[in-house]
């Protein structure tokens, strides 16, 4: 039973693999574009890269296109509300294809920091540190970071975001422009 579920797996990986050539997307996509494993770990290692080089800790989440935990990490040394709040930024700049800190105006609100609680949790607008991923007009995904000053979860956020749009062939002043 086991050695069936893992030549299923395998077979899953070479159809997918095999529709991502005929369609010639970039390698870090598969035919419906989405973050495979080995992107979402390069992103991740850009963004601890990214916070060794600032200094502090930071709690990362990355949501895959339909707003589902990928990949999430919490230093030992910071609070559980921090996860709360980079995963409200992730899910806010995931459900408008904005950054978070751009939401304030969406909203009307007068401060830069907005606490919105929906049915599901609280989510994040008004504050840097929520960026989504997007392709071709198409959500991949987003990153939330929390844990330090609101442009240093931004700086954090955009390590991640830049090694997936180098590898999809986006140029940074590109992906500026889209994110906003």
């Amino acid at each position: 039973m086991k050695t069936r579920f893992i030549y299923g797996l395998m077979l899953i990986s070479i159809c997918l693999t095999a529709q991502a050539e005929e369609k010639k997307l970039p390698a870090a996509l598969s035919s419906q574009p989405c973050l495979n494993a080995n992107i979402v770990r390069q992103m991740m290692n850009a963004c601890l890269e990214k916070a060794d080089e600032i200094g502090n800790d930071f709690v990362i989440v990355i949501l895959d296109h339909a707003g589902k935990p990928l990949f999430t990490y919490r230093p030992p040394n910071k609070p559980e509300e921090t996860l709360d709040f980079a995963k409200g930024k992730a899910l806010m700049s995931w459900w408008l294809r904005k950054p978070t800190e751009d939401l304030g105006e969406i909203f009307n609100t007068q401060t830069r920091i907005d606490m919105i609680y929906l049915e599901k949790g609280m989510h994040v607008a008004g504050i840097a540190g929520g960026i989504p991923l997007l392709y071709k007009e198409q959500r991949l995904g987003s990153i939330g970071v929390s844990g330090a000053s609101a442009e240093e979860d931004k700086e954090v956020a955009m390590a991640g975001r830049a090694v997936l749009y180098a590898a999809v062939g986006i140029e940074a002043s590109a992906s500026k422009e889209r994110s906003q």
